[in-house]
């Protein structure tokens, strides 16, 4: 479960790097 939560950050991360 630990990988769920750190490939949601990665979305994460991505999202932002494409709203910057």
């Amino acid at each position: 479960d630990d990988i769920k939560l750190s490939q949601q950050y990665d979305v994460l991360d991505l999202f932002k790097y494409m709203h910057q």
